[in-house]
């Protein structure tokens, strides 16, 4: 291997690459066994930085489409049909289900509401919604709510 040759390999990235991808790409001088300089141009942070970071957004960008409700969806503690059972036993216990939900949505508000506690609002004053029932919302409000406990499986 001769040093015009390896020089020569690297021509076209160097002629044909933007400036950026210029500028962020090292080339290191090394001095084989036999006193033989080549250049050789080292795989840059940059590349692997920009490889994830795509993967990332695709990634992301997945589970936002997957994590949307529909605007049909029904919720933990709701149902479509009024008339879904014809058992009273079961109807109050649903009841008193829901009811329990509600005070469940009724505590997650206080919480969030206490500027003390760091953890459920943070320096960007968002509230911690992920885990709020929203039973007591019957609106059919779809897309990413953040909030309430679907029945079905969207993921």
């Amino acid at each position: 291997m001769t040093g015009s040759w390896c020089e020569s390999r690297y021509h076209p990235f160097d002629s044909r690459s933007p400036p950026e991808k210029q500028a962020n790409s090292v080339k290191d001088e090394l001095i084989t066994r036999r006193g033989l300089r080549l250049k050789i141009l080292v795989v840059t942070v940059y590349d692997k930085v920009k490889l994830r970071l795509i993967q990332t957004i695709a990634g992301v960008a997945l589970i936002e489409i997957l994590s949307r409700h529909a605007s049909d969806e029904i919720y933990l503690g709701q149902r479509s049909d009024a008339e879904w059972t014809s058992d009273k036993a079961a109807l109050e216990a649903f009841q008193r289900f829901g009811k329990k939900l509600v005070a469940i949505e009724r505590k997650i508000e206080e919480l969030n509401s206490d500027e003390r506690l760091r953890n459920r609002n943070g320096p960007v004053k968002v509230p911690y919604t992920l885990l709020y029932p929203n039973t007591s919302d019957t609106s059919g409000t779809g897309g990413l709510t953040g909030r309430g406990v679907p029945n079905s499986i969207s993921i």
